[in-house]
């Protein structure tokens, strides 16, 4: 679970997903559009919580 889908969380959502050893990560922000703006740019993998 990450919160905040800023410039930051963008950055640690996209180091989560390439480890390999994350199966979901799950985004959560006070925008839910921001969140779901990250979640379409990252694609599977990542889900809006």
């Amino acid at each position: 679970m990450l919160f905040g889908a800023g410039a930051t969380g963008a950055r640690i959502a996209r180091q989560l997903r390439s480890s390999g050893r994350v199966a979901c990560v799950e985004v959560r922000d006070t925008r839910a559009e921001t969140a779901s703006r990250l979640v379409e740019t990252l694609g599977s993998g990542t889900e809006v919580g």
